[in-house]
């Protein structure tokens, strides 16, 4: 019965895949093929692993993206054995040419934030960071305010969200949606789980200055073994 199941959910993601492939064809054939393509200059890498990890915006202003050194697994997981460089948030103008970099790099206590990603929302670049506390087995997540004008961090990092934590690799992991109309931010965060128990998660929604506006604990009437959360 498992295969029986198995096999009809995979037969029709493949057909799903299918379908999607062809919808995307014949969108780009409807479109011109010509890319107005603008290069900057060339420049220094910091590291030679370090790549620009997310764009967070591009304005009439330039282009504001995220640098990020030692991307994936190894650093993440402290196995690294280079010296670690915090992400940074970089500025380019209409020409790309990089006009002005920040780390992002905070500490709460003694304790240094892990970026997580970014958002821009009311000229500002909301940068998010978590914080795992193994004796309160909470997982923290931080917001701290950059101005897109300045480059200037506004103010301290800042707790938003909270979710349990179990161990190293049993925590509450956070993703992040911006509304339609870029008013409205909202943080979903899922919790720590139990084997075979009921999927577990908490909204969060805020305002485009990052106050919160409403929350709202949710627990899906099945098992996490049964389904995976696609989208918020």
């Amino acid at each position: 019965m498992k295969l029986n199941i198995w096999f009809s959910f995979h037969m029709h993601a493949t057909c799903k895949i299918l379908l999607l492939l062809l919808s995307i064809f014949s969108t780009l054939s409807s479109f011109s093929q010509t890319v107005d393509t603008q290069w900057g200059l060339t420049q220094k890498k910091q590291k030679r692993t370090a790549v620009i990890s997310d764009i967070v915006d591009s304005n009439e202003k330039g282009v504001f993206a995220i640098m990020e050194n030692d991307p994936g697994y190894f650093r993440r997981s402290g196995l690294s054995f280079s010296k670690f460089l915090p992400p940074t948030l970089q500025h380019y103008n209409p020409k790309m040419e990089l006009l002005k970099e920040v780390p992002l790099q905070d500490k709460v206590g003694n304790q240094l934030l892990n970026f997580k990603f970014a958002q821009s929302m009311n000229r500002k670049v909301y940068v998010f960071s978590n914080m795992p506390n193994s004796q309160a087995k909470r997982n923290f997540l931080f917001v701290q305010a950059v101005d897109m004008e300045t480059m200037q961090t506004l103010g301290k990092a800042k707790k938003i969200a909270e979710s349990s934590l179990r161990n190293r690799r049993n925590f509450g992991e956070y993703n992040q949606v911006l509304s339609r109309d870029q008013s409205k931010f909202m943080i979903a965060n899922s919790e720590a789980f139990e084997k075979g128990e009921n999927e577990k998660f908490t909204l969060r929604v805020f305002d485009d200055n990052m106050s919160l506006l409403w929350e709202k604990n949710i627990t899906i009437p099945y098992s996490d073994k049964l389904f995976e959360v696609e989208n918020y």
